[in-house]
């Protein structure tokens, strides 16, 4: 199991402290999947950069715990951290990932120098058949091994860097945003595949800030507003009975083939150097009374498997 305790991780900026991630838990099993959904700037990718230990500054983890099976990777020096948890155990597919490629390598040296990166090289034909077998279990022919990324779609690098996520047969992984800037039909492609790994016994937690791609996906779901866990559970009780005023207007906010009014969210998500007092959501959530300006709302069983983080659940 893979459980995230109380995590914060803030960064130090001349403006003040931004509380980028402020006390999120969570925990994900074998073979599950966990969406991530919320506003760009909530913590959705921080959250998942913290959990591979790649805050840079000037971030920092200033608390919790991230738990491997009962270790807390986070205590762990960075040598063993990489050597036996990163890309081994714990992978990521990065935001903006089809654009992180080296220009000047082809997708077969972009999978060797991984390879040797982690000590797993032996020998150029082992590694060929290697990144051979990986681009087969994305759908890529065995031919773009040879090319070089602007010889690529966008969905084919998008592939690659999934690929190369999976290279070293991680448990887990940390998909962020992997079907941002792609077409519908590629998106439906990735959203595939990342099935399918699910049902091979890969845990995925997929960060997006599209309801419909989480959907598609997670067994269960964790809303995130200014850096706070707002709801939390599975992902059916969370869609269909929403429970904090947040996740109500997001899918609100979320386009329907049915139809139907499209609504929006009033404001901007606040300052995380000066979050609001109380509830961070209380200015811009139509529900708000003197208490959410007062107390902040904990994080309460609202039903079986479901929590959310509100004065009148």
């Amino acid at each position: 199991m893979l459980e995230v305790r109380d995590l914060k991780v803030y960064y130090y900026t001349k403006k003040g402290v931004a509380r980028a991630v402020d006390g999120v838990s969570f925990s994900l099993k074998r073979g599950e999947s966990l969406g991530i959904a919320g506003e760009s700037g909530c913590g959705k990718s921080t959250t998942g950069m913290a959990i591979m230990r790649l805050v840079e500054r000037p971030g920092r983890i200033v608390g919790g715990e991230v738990l491997l099976d009962g270790t807390d990777v986070l205590k762990m020096d960075e040598e063993s951290f990489r050597r036996e948890v990163r890309w081994r155990r714990i992978s990521m597919v990065f935001q903006g990932a089809m654009n992180s490629l080296t220009p000047v390598y082809t997708v077969y040296q972009h999978f060797k120098e991984t390879l040797k990166a982690h000590g797993a090289y032996a020998g150029e034909e082992e590694a060929r058949e290697i990144t051979v077998k990986m681009l087969r279990m994305v759908s890529l022919p065995p031919e773009v091994a040879d090319r070089y990324p602007h010889q690529l779609s966008g969905g084919q690098k998008q592939r690659v860097a999934i690929a190369l996520a999976l290279l070293l047969s991680p448990e887990y992984v940390i998909a962020d945003e992997p079907t941002t800037a792609l077409d519908v039909i590629v998106q439906a492609q990735i959203i595939n595949l990342l099935k399918e790994l699910q049902e091979k016994g890969m845990s995925i937690i997929l960060i997006s800030h599209d309801l419909g791609v989480i959907s598609a996906l997670s067994d269960k779901l964790l809303i995130m507003y200014a850096g706070k866990a707002v709801e939390y559970g599975s992902a059916e009780k969370v869609l269909r009975n929403p429970a904090h005023p947040y996740t109500k207007m997001l899918l609100e906010a979320t386009p329907r083939v049915s139809g139907g009014e499209l609504r929006w969210i009033p404001g901007s998500p606040p300052d995380l150097t000066n979050p609001p007092s109380g509830c961070r959501f209380h200015p811009r959530c139509p529900l708000a009374k003197e208490v959410c300006r007062e107390e902040e709302p904990k994080m309460v069983e609202v039903e079986n498997g479901h929590w959310a983080a509100c004065h009148f659940t």
